[in-house]
């Protein structure tokens, strides 16, 4: 089942998941992980190499 492998504190924090369209993310102004994924994905998705710096987050 989906979850299973979750530590305690992540059931916490995760109510819900689900699969984005490619144009819902580009076209979104909700906060993703990376922050600039809006923006990138459709480069990615076309086979380009991205050279992002890491984002550090808590």
């Amino acid at each position: 089942m989906v979850g299973d492998a979750r530590v305690e504190y992540e059931d916490e924090d995760y109510f819900d998941f689900r699969w984005w369209p490619v144009t819902e993310v580009t076209g979104s102004t909700d906060l993703f992980y990376p922050g600039r994924l809006p923006a990138l994905l459709g480069r990615f998705l076309a086979g380009e190499e991205i050279d992002e710096p890491d984002e550090e987050w808590s």
